[in-house]
């Protein structure tokens, strides 16, 4: 009887070891390399989204957007519209071509101008108000 006895070649071993280092360091790589990104893929604000996507849905895309959010421009960039990331100087803004303001935060800034300017859009999220109504109508 005979009994299997295998006989691994020195060349066997090192193209085996070889194979299993390249897979491992591949694996490794790829974790790494996720646990590196991951934090670009989190959204930190999902009101920014949704009130993005109402301004996206209910203004025209040649709208100029008043989007305060303490300087940060993701919320402006969730908009798709150009404009200002930060609020005050609201006349002065409107002046340079602001036809919309979106906000997420229910502030004194916003009250004020609820009293001065139509309400596009409210929930519990975000307020959306036509700063220039005959502005915007002929962009």
């Amino acid at each position: 009887m005979k009994v299997f006895n295998p006989q691994i070649s020195s060349a066997n071993l090192t193209q085996v070891l070889s194979l299993s280092v390249t897979i491992i360091s591949y694996i490794l790589m790829l974790t790494f390399s996720w646990m590196q990104i991951q934090d670009y893929y989190h959204v930190n604000h999902w009101e920014y989204q949704r009130a993005g996507q109402a301004v996206d849905k209910l203004t025209p895309k040649t709208a100029k957007v008043i989007a305060p959010a303490f300087g940060d421009t993701q919320f402006l960039f969730q908009t798709k519209r150009t404009g200002w990331p930060i609020g005050f100087e609201i006349t002065d803004k409107i002046n340079k071509g602001a036809t919309y303001y979106v906000t997420t935060a229910n502030d004194d800034e916003a009250q004020e101008l609820i009293k001065q300017y139509p309400i596009i859009a409210q929930t519990t999220e975000y307020l959306i108000l036509q700063l220039n109504p005959e502005q915007a109508n002929n962009h």
